[in-house]
């Protein structure tokens, strides 16, 4: 007999991790299609409006109030910043009613209604599949076009992350091949921050769980290292560059931040003459015609000291304390989504648009769930 509510909690973690497939066929529309990249956009977001809106009335009817009242705070919150902070109005109203309200906040809400984290990790190593086939056929179809010169696309690498690490995650050898195939494509054509974070989680997993391991991943990891300018020989062989094994190679850069240290420079400089009230939501928009790409700091200019630092501790004291009374199992889980979803967040985007960062609030709050109930039930048995 079909379990519908299982059925159900299936589907809306398959609307919520679906936006790394969709970033993805974005790209294909823009690079293959040559479309334009807000006709592309639009696309995407009518493309994850359908299964997320399904996903949201069903976490609804899950969860009714705790849906209402989280939504009810944060769109006063974002109304009373465009409120007091008028240039930011239509950031606001853009952002949000995009993003925001319906990805973020609804990402975090629609896990939190499934509460299984066994469900939520088989659908994303499912759709990690996907992924990959959609990858493999981009830099397929990126190389056979004949273009071989140095590119780099930030959005491509990022949606490959979470794939890439619960790929990893399975510990099966067919699932490994292709998350280190991933971090190929991501070295060739994306960004080193995703690269990054992936090996620190691979790190991470083998300390955990085996620590006799740690010396092999090392002399590995130094090997790959040194092995760097013969691939960098190799690639270039045929004619193809890589942006990230060049920022290996070249080590008198001054440029190896991309910038950031400048802008957060002059966005500390902001910040100092706003201490207290900030600039409201979206505000390093206004300055940067971009992100301010640090979740930290963002938060500190959204919201400014009064606000800001307490929300800060708060996800700090949070996720530590979840972690210090997980069990073995649940840390690993923790770690995977919090260095996969939070972690590029200090380095890059926006956490007020990425759906990442609503995954990871979603993770968090399940899985101190499960530890407060474990911890309920000890109490009461003892």
């Amino acid at each position: 007999m079909l379990d519908w509510h299982k059925i159900a909690s299936y589907f809306i973690c398959a609307a919520v991790f679906c936006q790394s497939v969709l970033v993805i066929i974005e790209i294909y529309m823009i690079d293959f299609l040559h479309m334009d990249e807000t006709v592309a956009q639009h696309y995407r977001i009518m493309l994850t409006a359908l299964p997320m809106g399904v996903a949201l009335i069903l976490g609804f009817f899950r969860k009714p109030f705790l849906f209402s009242v989280t939504y009810f705070i944060a769109a006063t919150l974002l109304f009373a910043s465009s409120v007091f902070f008028p240039d930011t109005e239509e950031l606001v109203l853009e952002n949000a009613l995009k993003f925001t309200l319906p990805l973020v906040v609804g990402s975090a809400l629609c896990l939190i209604s499934v509460n299984d984290i066994d469900i939520i990790n088989r659908t994303l190593y499912c759709l990690s599949y996907l992924v990959f086939v959609l990858a493999l056929g981009y830099i397929v179809l990126f190389y056979s076009m004949g273009y071989y010169g140095q590119y780099y696309d930030m959005s491509f690498s990022y949606a490959l992350l979470l794939p890439m690490c619960a790929c990893y995650s399975r510990k099966k050898f067919i699932p490994i091949v292709m998350s280190f195939l991933m971090l190929s494509i991501v070295i060739l054509i994306g960004s080193r921050g995703a690269a990054l974070f992936f090996v620190f989680y691979v790190a991470y997993d083998i300390c955990a769980n085996n620590k006799k391991l740690i010396i092999p991943f090392l002399a590995i990891t130094v090997l790959l290292l040194v092995s760097v300018p013969i691939f960098a020989q190799f690639l270039d062989s045929f004619g193809i560059e890589s942006r990230t094994i060049e920022h290996l190679l070249e080590t008198n850069r001054s440029d190896h931040d991309s910038g950031r240290f400048e802008l957060y420079r002059y966005m500390n400089s902001v910040l100092d003459e706003h201490l207290l009230t900030g600039i409201g939501f979206f505000g390093d928009r206004l300055y940067l015609g971009g992100y301010c790409h640090n979740l930290f700091l963002e938060i500190l200019l959204d919201c400014g000291y009064i606000i800001g630092i307490p929300v800060i501790a708060y996800l700090i004291i949070k996720t530590g304390v979840t972690y210090r009374f997980s069990s073995h199992t649940d840390r690993i889980h923790l770690m995977r989504y919090l260095m996969a979803t939070v972690f590029p967040l200090m380095v890059s985007r926006s956490y007020l648009i990425d759906y990442n960062f609503g995954i990871f609030i979603g993770i968090l709050f399940i899985i101190a769930q499960k530890q407060h109930s474990l911890s309920y039930d000890t109490a009461t048995h003892s």
